[in-house]
């Protein structure tokens, strides 16, 4: 999975991410040993999988970076299964982290960039709430709402894992979070990573909540709106000002306290929750 889909690691025979089910199951019923994984493949159809392993120095660069665990592929205790059930072929195979992966389900909470005092102490009390039920926050690392809702959670003894919009160049491990990003190590945020990152946000967790929004406009936004066609997750908005309440009226789900998105039951529609490295949906393997 590293040596065909993690972006930044050289080549120049492009894999399109959506085929990696079929070389899931090319591989799985081949059953070959690594080296000759390109000739299974080749066998099977795919042809650019099979060029791109046939690069010079590309599988043992692939081989240092997992035995180095600076990537996270879809079969490694700890890989966001729900992004495969949401997703589908969209969900990334493989991403680059930084950290120990947390196993357990997951709640998400996100934000504005610049809030109240209000609203971080809500948000705050959010990522408190997350760590007291056992469950690990998923949070996408801006200031403002994530922050806070990283910082409770971590005072509570938690765990985080952050998503970022941009390459994970010179991070270093910390403790009780993992970091992931599908980015190359040295690339710069742009708003395209920021969208892709959004999207893996709200569908990491059976339950996302929206600390704050500004109407119309901006990040958590347009993620939240995304969130609610694609049905990315159940998602709940603190009850507030103009944005949070269009967020409601578009379908979102209105809370008063900081706690009570974890207690609210999901429709059939969001259930059952599948945890990290819990397992695998049998739709695809």
């Amino acid at each position: 999975m590293a040596a065909l889909y993690l972006r930044g690691l050289g080549g120049g025979v492009y894999v399109a991410r959506q085929s990696w089910p079929f070389v899931v199951r090319t591989l799985r019923t081949a059953s070959v040993p690594l080296g000759q994984t390109a000739k299974a493949l080749r066998s099977a159809g795919q042809l650019d999988a099979a060029l791109r392993l046939d690069e010079p120095g590309l599988l043992s660069a692939a081989e240092s970076v997992v035995e180095k665990s600076l990537c996270l592929t879809l079969f490694d205790p700890g890989f966001p299964v729900r992004w495969i059930k949401s997703m589908g072929d969209g969900a990334p195979p493989v991403l680059w982290c930084v950290g120990e992966p947390p196993l357990g389900e997951t709640a998400c909470v996100v934000g504005s960039r610049e809030v109240s005092r209000g609203v971080w102490s809500f948000a705050s009390g959010a990522g408190r709430a997350v760590a007291r039920a056992k469950m690990i926050l998923v949070s996408g690392g801006a200031k403002g709402c994530d922050t806070a809702a990283e910082q409770g959670a971590l005072r509570a003894g938690g765990s985080v894992i952050r998503i970022l919009p941009y390459g994970l160049g010179g991070q270093r491990p910390l403790e009780r979070r993992l970091l992931l990003s599908v980015c190359p190590p040295n690339e710069p945020f742009s708003t395209a990573s920021a969208m892709e990152r959004n999207a893996l946000l709200y569908a990491s967790a059976d339950r996302s909540l929206v600390a704050s929004c500004r109407f119309g406009e901006g990040g958590t936004w347009h993620g939240a709106v995304t969130a609610l066609r694609r049905r990315s997750s159940q998602l709940f908005v603190r009850s507030g000002g103009r944005g949070e309440a269009a967020l409601a009226a578009l379908g979102a789900i209105a809370v008063d306290t900081a706690d009570q998105f974890l207690t609210e039951p999901l429709p059939l529609r969001a259930q059952p929750s599948l945890a990290l490295g819990s397992g695998r949906p049998s739709f695809f393997f």
